[in-house]
């Protein structure tokens, strides 16, 4: 079975067992925000590079199960490599629908860890800058579906700004691994902590 197909079956699995808790909790909004985020992003076949995007944070309270947030975001990067007979540049931007489980601890502790995972669209826009045996200029733009797994903590600035920092992989088009800094800075409610 293709890691692809593996990543596919484990992220409706958690999907699944998220939407299963919530069910069975008590499940009730709690906050709403806007930020971004930048990072250092290590795709696959191109050098390492520095990515940036904007997210959405809808949180819910699951009582004493945890939280879950509903973090729609787009996430950019650009990068390149050098072959022998051309150059490429790939500019990547992704359409992410994640979701986020935060463990329960105790109000007392501000630094909130989550996991969770997600399902990309992603276009991959390609330049071909052609070296020899001819020159010249190509592009090609790659529409796809991607899947992310997704490890971080929460810690919070103030009661409405809210940081993060991130560790995320992505199989997609261009396979990458990301570590980044964002903030949240929320627009209605608390996070209760």
């Amino acid at each position: 079975m293709s890691l692809r197909i593996r990543a596919a079956l484990l992220t409706t699995a958690v999907l699944l067992v998220a939407q299963t808790w919530a069910i069975d909790a008590r499940f009730e909004y709690e906050s709403f925000g806007l930020g971004f985020d930048a990072g250092f992003v290590v795709p696959e076949d191109v050098h390492p590079t520095v990515g940036w995007g904007g997210v959405m944070d809808f949180m819910f309270n699951m009582g004493d199960i945890g939280k879950l947030a509903i973090h729609p975001n787009v996430e950019m990067w650009i990068s390149g490599n050098d072959y022998t007979q051309y150059d490429l540049t790939v500019f990547e931007i992704a359409f992410n629908g994640n979701f986020k489980y935060y463990f329960p601890l105790p109000s007392s502790i501000a630094v909130r860890p989550f996991v969770g995972n997600g399902i990309d669209i992603i276009s991959d826009i390609l330049n071909y800058d052609w070296n020899a045996p001819f020159t010249g200029d190509d592009s090609d733009n790659h529409l796809g579906s991607g899947f992310e797994f997704i490890g971080g903590i929460d810690f919070p600035f103030t009661p409405s700004i809210i940081g993060n920092t991130e560790f995320k992989a992505k199989l997609g088009h261009y396979d990458l691994i990301k570590i980044s800094f964002g903030m949240v800075f929320l627009i209605k409610g608390n996070r209760g902590y």
